[in-house]
C-alpha cells in the first residue's frame, strides 16, 4: 500500500480571514434579464468543469467535493425541503490556476458555449486549508508555511494554537483507520508513551470513538489532553487536542439544527417504493464510487512555537499498520 502522494500538512484556523471560494454570476443580455443560473446550467458547469477543475489543481482536497452536481443538491437539502448550501475553501495561491483552468474547459467545450461570458468572484472566508505542502518539504519550506499563515497574527499575546493535519490518499483507493490502532496513533504522532495512551484511550471523558458505517472495527477517533501536565497537553509538543478520521463522511456532511448528516423521517422513509430519499442515497455511492477516493486524516491542535516541526518525522511503514485498504467502488 504505497501512497501515491505524498501527505499533505496543513495549517490553518487562525481565526483570520484569507482563503477564497467560488461564485458563478451571469452578465444581463438581451434575452436573458436574471444571473442566475437554472438547474440545468449548474449540473454540466459543476461535473464537466468545476470539479474536474478541482481535481487536476487541488487533487488533495478534491474528496471533500461531492461526487456530482445532483448529489451535492441532494446533500443541501434541509429536511424541510430548504436549502443550506455548502461553501468549499480553496487556497489563494491555486486561485488563479483554478480560474484558467475552469476558462480553458469552457473555451474547449461547444456545449458551454453559453458559460464563455462568465466572469468570476472570490470571497474571503477563512484561512482553514489555506496552506499545504509534502510532508517531505525541508525545514525552510516548512517555516515559510508557518510564517505565511501568521504574517498577519500578532502572537505576542495571548495563548496562540494551531491545527496542524496530516492527509493520506491512494488513487482508486478508500483508506480508514482501524480501531485496533488508536494507541499506536497516539504515541507515534504525538511523542507519548504507551502508558499515556492508554490512560487517554480508558478515559471516556477525553477519548471518544466515531465509528465508521457500524463497524467496530474500524473508526476514528476524538481525544483531549488539556488535563496533561498542568493542562499544557501532550507529548514534547504539548498537544491539546487530536483527531483521526477519514473523508467519507463529507459526502453526506449536512449540518441541520442539532443533526450532523441526511436525516430520514418516518414519514419520509414510507414515500415510494424504493423511498426517494434511498434513491437519492444510492446516486451518492454511485457518484462517489466512481470520482471520490477516501483518505485518512490526523489532526492535532498544538501552541505554535512548535507547529513548524509538528507531525514532520511521520514513519509511513508505522502509519500503514494502523489503516486499512479497501477497493474504492467496494467501499462506496
Amino acid at each position: 500500500m504505497e501512497p501515491s502522494t505524498v501527505p499533505n500538512v496543513h495549517f490553518g484556523q487562525f481565526g483570520l480571514r484569507h482563503s477564497i471560494r467560488m461564485f458563478f454570476p451571469r452578465l444581463k443580455t438581451d434575452e436573458r434579464v436574471s444571473v442566475r443560473l437554472t438547474a440545468e446550467e449548474l449540473q454540466p458547469l459543476y461535473d464537466t468543469v468545476i470539479r474536474p477543475a478541482v481535481a487536476l489543481v487541488m487533487p488533495e482536497i478534491v474528496c471533500d467535493w461531492p461526487g456530482s452536481f445532483s448529489t451535492a443538491e441532494w446533500k443541501d437539502r434541509n429536511s424541510r425541503r430548504g436549502f443550506s448550501h455548502s461553501s468549499y475553501l480553496i487556497p489563494k495561491e491555486r486561485m488563479q490556476h483554478f480560474s484558467q483552468e475552469i476558462r480553458h474547459i469552457i473555451n474547449n467545450n461547444r456545449q458551454l458555449k453559453w458559460a464563455r461570458d462568465f466572469f468570476w468572484g472570490v470571497e474571503i472566508r477563512g484561512v482553514k486549508n489555506e496552506c499545504s505542502h509534502p510532508i517531505t518539504s525541508t525545514d525552510v519550506e516548512a517555516t515559510q508555511a508557518t510564517n505565511l499563515v501568521l504574517r498577519q497574527v500578532d502572537t505576542t499575546i495571548g495563548t496562540w494554537y494551531g491545527d496542524i493535519g496530516l492527509e493520506f490518499m491512494l488513487t482508486n483507493q478508500a483508506l480508514v483507520w482501524s480501531t485496533n490502532g488508536h494507541r499506536d496513533l497516539l504515541m507515534h504522532m504525538l511523542g507519548i508513551p504507551r502508558e499515556e495512551a492508554d490512560a487517554v484511550i480508558s478515559n471516556p471523558r477525553c477519548y471518544s470513538r466515531d465509528i465508521t458505517t457500524h463497524v467496530m472495527a474500524l473508526s476514528g477517533f476524538r481525544a483531549k489532553f488539556s488535563h496533561h501536565q498542568q493542562g499544557l497537553g501532550a507529548g514534547p509538543m504539548f498537544v491539546a487536542y487530536a483527531q483521526a478520521y477519514q473523508t467519507d463522511k463529507q459526502q453526506t456532511y449536512h449540518p441541520e439544527k442539532s443533526r450532523f448528516g441526511k436525516t430520514l423521517s418516518a414519514k419520509v422513509a414510507v414515500q415510494g417504493n424504493p423511498p426517494l430519499w434511498c434513491q437519492s442515497l444510492l446516486r451518492v455511492y454511485d457518484d462517489a464510487a466512481k470520482r471520490v477516493n477516501v483518505a485518512t486524516r490526523f489532526e492535532a491542535r498544538i501552541p505554535i512555537q512548535f507547529i513548524g516541526d509538528a507531525l514532520r518525522r511521520v514513519d509511513l511503514a508505522i502509519i500503514k499498520r494502523l489503516m486499512v485498504c479497501y477497493k474504492r467502488e467496494l467501499w462506496w
